[in-house]
């Protein structure tokens, strides 16, 4: 999931950098990481929808830089690539600009949200795993230790029930050989 929220980041940032050049030079080829982006994006949240399971916490985020990121798109993005005549470059105004960068910020402080809760269920998922492998590591202590004291009572019983009868039966097999 983590590899996937850094690819989600990626497809936005992406798909920032592209609407600023297209702003910049008006020419069409830098759209063509707008929509790559947008495809890139929801591939990567896909994954994490797959993976995230039962953890609100983590599809939360998702939907939050889900939900910016349509904002940013619908009220900044869409709107500036309208107003925009390909290859005719203009200055855009620095009221557009400065709100295009102000819900991008915003899409930044949830993806360091999604990053730090992603981080927290990997640190739980070490715990978990590291208090699963103690179990393991005292059972098969146990495991060892039951099969040594078999061993030994099973010499010992041997010794009892069968080598000290057939020592004795020798003995007196000796004794009667003799006389």
């Amino acid at each position: 999931m983590r590899i996937a929220a850094y690819q989600l980041q990626a497809a936005l940032r992406d798909q920032e950098t592209s609407i600023r050049g297209y702003a910049i030079s008006a020419d069409p080829r830098f759209l063509e990481p707008y929509v790559a982006g947008q495809k890139a994006e929801a591939a990567a949240a896909q994954v994490i929808r797959e993976h995230a399971g039962e953890r609100t916490r983590l599809l939360d985020d998702l939907e939050a830089i889900e939900r910016t990121s349509a904002e940013w798109r619908s009220t900044y993005a869409e709107p500036l690539i309208a107003d925009i005549k390909p290859t005719a470059p203009e200055v855009a105004d620095t009221g557009t600009a400065t709100r295009g960068k102000a819900l991008f910020d915003s899409l930044r402080q949830n993806f360091d949200a999604q990053l730090r809760h992603l981080q927290q269920e990997r640190d739980d998922a070490v715990n978990q795993l590291e208090v699963l492998q103690n179990w393991r590591n005292a059972v098969f202590t146990a495991i060892a230790v039951a099969l040594i004291v078999a061993a030994v009572l099973s010499a010992v019983v041997i010794r009892n029930a069968v080598t000290r009868p057939l020592t004795a039966l020798a003995a007196s097999c000796r004794k009667i050989t003799q006389g």
